[in-house]
């Protein structure tokens, strides 16, 4: 077996390759909108624009309130005991009692910088695992 002609050989046809498409599919891009205030909501969305790219968004492609917070009611709040959409009756404040400082935010954002192991990692990790064993 030769490059030419083996298992590694390139193929003849390029659309074989282009077909095939490797590796992971890619997902599809949804634009991040935003606009300049107004406070009527259809000229704003005539002036949205996708804050990553530049490009105009079309109003079509905007959701309104009713679809954002269509299922807001099923998200459970972490602050409160008995705060699961599915629970009844008394919503309690859960207390939290600090076992350790960590720092989470811009500052945590440049600690590994210098070459140090980021701390905050490990915290979040265990602060979440904590809340979801309770």
């Amino acid at each position: 077996m030769t490059a030419r002609s083996g298992l590694w050989a390139e193929p003849n046809c390029g659309t074989l390759v282009d077909a095939l498409r490797r590796g992971a599919p890619r997902k599809p891009y949804h634009p991040k909108p935003i606009s300049p205030f107004d406070r009527h909501g259809d000229k704003a969305a005539q002036h949205a624009f996708d804050r990553i790219s530049g490009e105009p968004v079309a109003a079509s492609q905007l959701k309104s309130y009713a679809e954002c917070l269509g299922q807001y009611h099923l998200s459970s709040e972490d602050k409160f005991e008995n705060a699961e959409f599915t629970n009844r009756g008394l919503t309690l404040r859960r207390h939290v009692i600090a076992q350790r400082v960590g720092l989470i935010g811009k500052e945590a954002n440049q600690v590994a910088e210098d070459g140090r192991e980021n701390p905050t990692t490990k915290s979040n990790q265990k602060y979440t695992n904590k809340i979801e064993a309770n």
